[in-house]
Protein backbone atom coordinates (compact mmCIF):
# COMPACT_ATOMS: atom_id res chain seq x y z
CA UNK A 1 0.00 0.00 0.00
CA UNK A 2 1.22 3.26 -1.24
CA UNK A 3 2.20 5.85 1.36
CA UNK A 4 1.67 9.29 1.14
CA UNK A 5 4.58 10.54 2.73
CA UNK A 6 7.37 7.79 2.72
CA UNK A 7 6.42 6.59 -0.92
CA UNK A 8 8.19 10.22 -2.81
CA UNK A 9 11.21 11.13 -3.36
CA UNK A 10 11.91 14.90 -3.05
CA UNK A 11 14.75 16.70 -4.31
CA UNK A 12 14.99 20.19 -2.75
CA UNK A 13 16.87 22.78 -3.88
CA UNK A 14 18.53 23.20 -0.48
CA UNK A 15 21.97 25.39 0.32
CA UNK A 16 23.60 22.04 0.44
CA UNK A 17 22.66 21.23 -3.27
CA UNK A 18 23.29 25.00 -4.74
CA UNK A 19 27.11 24.94 -3.28
CA UNK A 20 27.52 21.64 -4.87
CA UNK A 21 25.65 21.91 -8.29
CA UNK A 22 27.65 25.53 -8.24
CA UNK A 23 30.70 23.48 -8.28
CA UNK A 24 29.34 20.79 -11.11
CA UNK A 25 28.33 23.63 -13.42
CA UNK A 26 31.77 25.43 -12.97
CA UNK A 27 33.33 22.01 -13.89
CA UNK A 28 30.86 21.55 -16.82
CA UNK A 29 31.31 25.52 -17.96
CA UNK A 30 34.75 25.98 -17.89
CA UNK A 31 36.01 22.00 -18.30
CA UNK A 32 37.89 21.88 -15.14
CA UNK A 33 38.80 19.05 -12.59
CA UNK A 34 37.51 18.63 -9.38
CA UNK A 35 37.32 16.17 -6.32
CA UNK A 36 33.89 17.10 -4.87
CA UNK A 37 33.19 15.83 -1.11
CA UNK A 38 30.59 15.24 1.14
CA UNK A 39 29.18 13.43 3.79
CA UNK A 40 27.55 10.12 3.43
CA UNK A 41 23.80 11.21 3.08
CA UNK A 42 24.60 14.60 1.93
CA UNK A 43 22.25 14.19 -1.07
CA UNK A 44 25.15 13.84 -3.81
CA UNK A 45 23.59 11.47 -5.87
CA UNK A 46 20.10 13.14 -5.94
CA UNK A 47 21.94 16.44 -6.94
CA UNK A 48 24.17 15.10 -9.65
CA UNK A 49 20.92 13.42 -10.89
CA UNK A 50 18.91 16.70 -10.73
CA UNK A 51 22.12 18.79 -12.56
CA UNK A 52 22.23 16.12 -15.21
CA UNK A 53 18.36 15.95 -15.89
CA UNK A 54 18.42 20.36 -15.81
CA UNK A 55 21.61 20.97 -17.43
CA UNK A 56 22.55 18.55 -19.86
CA UNK A 57 21.70 18.43 -23.62
CA UNK A 58 20.26 15.12 -24.81
CA UNK A 59 18.03 16.49 -28.15
CA UNK A 60 17.53 13.90 -30.85
CA UNK A 61 19.23 14.77 -33.65
CA UNK A 62 18.13 11.78 -36.15
CA UNK A 63 18.59 8.65 -34.43
CA UNK A 64 21.42 9.79 -32.28
CA UNK A 65 21.32 11.89 -28.48
CA UNK A 66 23.53 14.20 -27.38
CA UNK A 67 24.75 14.40 -23.92
CA UNK A 68 26.53 17.62 -22.89
CA UNK A 69 27.34 15.75 -19.37
CA UNK A 70 27.55 12.14 -18.39
CA UNK A 71 27.75 10.52 -14.90
CA UNK A 72 28.27 7.22 -13.90
CA UNK A 73 28.77 5.74 -10.61
CA UNK A 74 32.27 4.50 -10.28
CA UNK A 75 32.33 0.25 -9.44
CA UNK A 76 33.10 -0.90 -6.38
CA UNK A 77 34.80 -4.29 -6.57
CA UNK A 78 36.17 -4.33 -10.05
CA UNK A 79 39.54 -2.53 -10.43
CA UNK A 80 39.73 -3.19 -14.02
CA UNK A 81 39.45 0.02 -16.18
CA UNK A 82 36.78 -2.06 -18.49
CA UNK A 83 34.57 -1.71 -15.36
CA UNK A 84 34.27 1.80 -15.78
CA UNK A 85 34.29 2.00 -19.55
CA UNK A 86 31.40 -0.45 -19.60
CA UNK A 87 29.31 2.08 -17.49
CA UNK A 88 29.75 4.80 -19.82
CA UNK A 89 28.86 2.91 -22.84
CA UNK A 90 25.82 1.78 -20.30
CA UNK A 91 25.38 5.46 -20.04
CA UNK A 92 25.12 6.52 -23.73
CA UNK A 93 23.34 3.32 -24.88
CA UNK A 94 26.11 1.75 -26.45
CA UNK A 95 25.95 -2.19 -26.03
CA UNK A 96 28.71 -3.64 -23.53
CA UNK A 97 29.80 -6.36 -25.03
CA UNK A 98 33.02 -7.60 -27.23
CA UNK A 99 37.06 -7.53 -26.50
CA UNK A 100 37.23 -4.49 -24.23
CA UNK A 101 40.87 -3.45 -26.28
CA UNK A 102 38.64 -3.20 -29.24
CA UNK A 103 36.22 -1.17 -27.48
CA UNK A 104 38.06 0.90 -25.27
CA UNK A 105 39.68 3.27 -28.34
CA UNK A 106 36.48 3.49 -29.56
CA UNK A 107 35.13 5.33 -26.69
CA UNK A 108 36.33 8.99 -26.91
CA UNK A 109 35.05 8.61 -30.47
CA UNK A 110 31.58 7.94 -29.41
CA UNK A 111 31.85 10.84 -26.38
CA UNK A 112 33.07 13.03 -29.04
CA UNK A 113 29.91 12.28 -31.26
CA UNK A 114 27.41 12.51 -28.30
CA UNK A 115 29.66 16.10 -27.78
CA UNK A 116 30.14 15.24 -23.97
CA UNK A 117 31.91 18.04 -22.52
CA UNK A 118 32.02 16.97 -18.80
CA UNK A 119 32.06 13.43 -16.77
CA UNK A 120 30.93 13.16 -13.41
CA UNK A 121 31.94 10.31 -11.42
CA UNK A 122 29.80 9.54 -8.13
CA UNK A 123 31.04 7.24 -5.39
CA UNK A 124 34.59 8.26 -6.79
CA UNK A 125 36.05 7.08 -3.40
CA UNK A 126 35.78 3.71 -4.68
CA UNK A 127 37.58 4.24 -8.19
CA UNK A 128 40.85 2.19 -8.50
CA UNK A 129 44.39 3.29 -9.60
CA UNK A 130 43.05 1.59 -12.94
CA UNK A 131 39.91 3.83 -12.84
CA UNK A 132 41.96 6.78 -12.36
CA UNK A 133 44.43 6.23 -15.24
CA UNK A 134 41.50 5.33 -17.35
CA UNK A 135 40.27 8.57 -16.97
CA UNK A 136 43.53 10.42 -17.44
CA UNK A 137 44.14 8.65 -20.92
CA UNK A 138 40.28 8.84 -22.11
CA UNK A 139 40.61 12.50 -21.42
CA UNK A 140 43.75 12.87 -22.90
CA UNK A 141 43.12 11.05 -26.23
CA UNK A 142 39.86 13.18 -26.56
CA UNK A 143 42.10 16.10 -26.56
CA UNK A 144 44.72 15.13 -28.40
CA UNK A 145 42.50 13.74 -31.68
CA UNK A 146 39.42 15.48 -31.30
CA UNK A 147 40.73 18.72 -29.64
CA UNK A 148 37.32 18.05 -26.67
CA UNK A 149 38.63 19.04 -23.35
CA UNK A 150 35.69 17.32 -20.95
CA UNK A 151 35.45 18.47 -17.61
CA UNK A 152 36.02 16.08 -14.85
CA UNK A 153 33.75 15.86 -11.42
CA UNK A 154 35.20 13.31 -8.94
CA UNK A 155 32.29 13.15 -6.49
CA UNK A 156 33.30 11.07 -3.20
CA UNK A 157 31.75 10.38 -0.18
CA UNK A 158 34.31 11.64 2.66
CA UNK A 159 35.17 9.98 6.31
CA UNK A 160 35.87 12.42 8.90
CA UNK A 161 38.70 15.41 7.87
CA UNK A 162 40.23 13.08 5.54
CA UNK A 163 39.88 14.34 1.82
CA UNK A 164 39.28 11.50 -0.59
CA UNK A 165 41.89 10.91 -3.17
CA UNK A 166 44.34 13.21 -1.90
CA UNK A 167 46.84 10.59 -0.85
CA UNK A 168 46.41 8.62 -4.40
CA UNK A 169 47.08 12.10 -6.30
CA UNK A 170 49.96 13.30 -4.53
CA UNK A 171 52.35 10.27 -5.36
CA UNK A 172 55.10 11.77 -6.70
CA UNK A 173 55.22 9.64 -9.88
CA UNK A 174 55.14 11.47 -12.87
CA UNK A 175 51.41 10.42 -13.75
CA UNK A 176 50.00 11.70 -10.89
CA UNK A 177 51.89 14.81 -11.41
CA UNK A 178 50.12 15.36 -14.78
CA UNK A 179 46.94 14.49 -13.38
CA UNK A 180 47.18 17.06 -10.67
CA UNK A 181 48.21 19.49 -12.58
CA UNK A 182 44.64 19.01 -14.85
CA UNK A 183 43.10 19.62 -11.56
CA UNK A 184 41.21 23.08 -11.35
CA UNK A 185 44.30 25.81 -9.35
CA UNK A 186 41.24 27.63 -7.41
CA UNK A 187 39.05 24.31 -6.41
CA UNK A 188 41.35 21.11 -6.95
CA UNK A 189 39.77 19.61 -3.75
CA UNK A 190 36.42 20.90 -2.35
CA UNK A 191 34.51 19.90 0.30
CA UNK A 192 30.98 20.76 0.78
CA UNK A 193 29.59 21.42 3.89
CA UNK A 194 25.81 20.26 5.39
CA UNK A 195 23.51 22.83 6.25
CA UNK A 196 23.45 25.41 9.16
CA UNK A 197 20.25 26.06 11.55
CA UNK A 198 19.06 28.48 9.64
CA UNK A 199 19.65 26.48 6.33
CA UNK A 200 17.48 23.49 8.33
CA UNK A 201 14.75 26.34 8.81
CA UNK A 202 14.99 27.22 5.63
CA UNK A 203 14.43 22.72 4.40
CA UNK A 204 11.77 22.81 6.93
CA UNK A 205 9.52 25.79 5.32
CA UNK A 206 9.91 24.41 2.10
CA UNK A 207 8.62 20.71 3.58
CA UNK A 208 6.23 22.55 5.30
CA UNK A 209 4.39 23.21 1.35
CA UNK A 210 4.94 20.01 0.19
CA UNK A 211 2.76 18.20 3.32
CA UNK A 212 -0.06 20.56 3.53
CA UNK A 213 -2.53 18.68 1.89
CA UNK A 214 -1.99 15.79 3.98
CA UNK A 215 -0.97 18.26 7.05
CA UNK A 216 -2.54 21.21 6.87
CA UNK A 217 -1.59 23.01 10.03
CA UNK A 218 1.95 21.92 9.64
CA UNK A 219 4.26 24.14 11.07
CA UNK A 220 8.01 22.80 10.89
CA UNK A 221 9.87 25.55 11.60
CA UNK A 222 8.79 26.24 14.98
CA UNK A 223 10.66 22.99 16.34
CA UNK A 224 14.14 24.22 14.14
CA UNK A 225 15.99 25.16 16.91
CA UNK A 226 15.19 21.75 18.63
CA UNK A 227 15.79 19.95 15.30
CA UNK A 228 19.14 21.05 14.77
CA UNK A 229 19.82 20.47 18.73
CA UNK A 230 19.05 16.84 18.20
CA UNK A 231 20.71 16.32 14.91
CA UNK A 232 24.12 17.91 15.87
CA UNK A 233 24.10 15.64 19.13
CA UNK A 234 27.42 13.24 18.69
CA UNK A 235 25.28 10.17 17.54
CA UNK A 236 24.61 12.47 13.80
CA UNK A 237 27.27 14.21 14.26
CA UNK A 238 30.40 12.50 15.18
CA UNK A 239 33.28 14.78 13.84
CA UNK A 240 31.34 17.86 15.98
CA UNK A 241 30.89 19.90 12.62
CA UNK A 242 27.68 21.30 14.07
CA UNK A 243 26.49 21.22 10.70
CA UNK A 244 23.06 19.03 9.94
CA UNK A 245 23.09 15.86 7.53
CA UNK A 246 20.01 16.09 5.00
CA UNK A 247 19.85 12.21 5.09
CA UNK A 248 19.27 12.42 8.88
CA UNK A 249 16.61 15.40 8.94
CA UNK A 250 14.37 13.79 6.29
CA UNK A 251 14.24 10.73 7.77
CA UNK A 252 13.23 12.45 11.41
CA UNK A 253 10.71 14.29 9.83
CA UNK A 254 9.41 11.76 7.85
CA UNK A 255 9.03 9.22 10.42
CA UNK A 256 7.48 11.60 12.67
CA UNK A 257 5.08 12.21 10.16
CA UNK A 258 4.16 8.75 9.41
CA UNK A 259 3.22 8.59 12.76
CA UNK A 260 1.36 11.62 12.72
CA UNK A 261 -0.43 10.59 9.29
CA UNK A 262 -1.58 7.26 11.07
CA UNK A 263 -3.18 8.31 14.04
CA UNK A 264 -5.19 11.23 12.37
CA UNK A 265 -3.36 14.46 13.17
CA UNK A 266 -2.94 17.62 11.06
CA UNK A 267 0.27 18.66 13.08
CA UNK A 268 3.16 16.99 14.18
CA UNK A 269 4.13 17.00 18.01
CA UNK A 270 7.66 18.42 19.61
CA UNK A 271 6.70 15.04 21.47
CA UNK A 272 6.86 12.75 18.39
CA UNK A 273 9.60 14.57 16.62
CA UNK A 274 11.73 13.96 19.63
CA UNK A 275 10.64 10.64 19.64
CA UNK A 276 11.71 10.05 16.04
CA UNK A 277 15.17 11.33 16.80
CA UNK A 278 15.38 8.83 19.98
CA UNK A 279 14.58 5.75 17.34
CA UNK A 280 16.88 6.96 14.64
CA UNK A 281 19.23 7.25 16.89
CA UNK A 282 18.79 3.88 18.55
CA UNK A 283 18.32 2.29 14.96
CA UNK A 284 20.78 3.38 12.58
CA UNK A 285 23.80 4.67 15.43
CA UNK A 286 25.25 1.66 17.42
Amino acid sequence: MNHPIIDREIYLETAFERHFQRMLRLAWQQRTWHVIAADAGSGKSMGIRDFIQATSTRAATGSQQRYSCLAVMAPKEDVKEAALGNRMFKAVGLPEWGRWIERKYQLVRHLNALEVECLMIDNAQDLSTAHLLFLKELTDQGQLQYGRRFGLCLIATAQGDAMPLKEILSRPDVTWLQFRCRLDVLYPFCRIANHTEAEVGEILTMLETIYQEAFPLLNLRTYQHSLYTWLTEPAFDPTGSSRVVMRDLMQLITTALCWSYQTGETEVSAETLKNAAETLKRVSRP
